[in-house]
């Protein structure tokens, strides 16, 4: 055997473990490359970050409500409201306002609360529209209502204390309401109001 093949022999004999890999590794390297690009996450959709009652969230409701005559509502009569009568006068809330499509910022929450006065009386309207749950309270001085995030159910601050919404120990009166259609409760009610929601502005 030559000189140059002795040389080239006792080269490989050395490092004869690179010579046996670095296809191997090309080929890795190569399906790392060229590989698929991965795909974008897939959208989450409506996002609810689950603040608990042992969070500090505090969030207040709507205290301005926009109302409009019955006649002046444009919703179809299938469309569920919640339904309260104080004295005389009778109220509609459109549950579709209470809704949230698309959570960015913790102010968001705030359509779940709706701070009204009918008849002279001062009521709180909360619905949770993950639970479907539907809870009003009423009295001469109600005391500070705010949502307090989601945990197992919306969670509801009141004097800074924090409650799930279907809680019994409660501190507020209720008042009593029906969740009905719009076309059943105007039909019983023409003179009624209706709350839509504070986006779609005034009516």
């Amino acid at each position: 055997m030559s000189i140059s093949g002795n040389v080239w022999l006792r080269h490989f004999r050395e490092h004869w473990i690179v010579w046996v890999t670095w296809p191997a590794s090309l080929v890795a390297l190569a399906l790392v490359s060229f590989r698929h690009p991965e795909a974008p996450p897939a959208p989450t959709g409506h996002v609810r970050p689950l603040w608990s009652v042992h969070d500090p969230l505090k969030v207040d409701g709507i205290t301005d409500p926009v109302l409009c005559p019955a006649d002046e509502a444009g919703i179809g009569d299938e469309e569920r409201v919640i339904g309260v009568v104080e004295g005389e006068e009778a109220r509609a809330y459109l549950v579709a306002a209470f809704e949230i499509h698309d959570l960015r910022l913790p102010g968001d929450l705030a359509v779940h609360v709706v701070h009204d006065e009918i008849g002279g009386r001062q009521v709180c309207i909360t619905h949770c529209d993950i639970t479907r749950t539907t809870r009003v309270f009423g009295g001469a001085n109600l005391p500070t209502i705010q949502v307090g995030g989601f945990d197992q159910g919306m969670v509801l601050v009141v004097d800074n204390q924090r409650y799930r919404q279907n809680d019994a120990r409660l501190p507020l009166p209720k008042t009593r309401f029906e969740e009905v259609s719009w076309g059943e409760w105007r039909s019983r009610h023409p003179r009624t109001r209706l709350y839509v929601g504070q986006r779609r502005g005034r009516l």
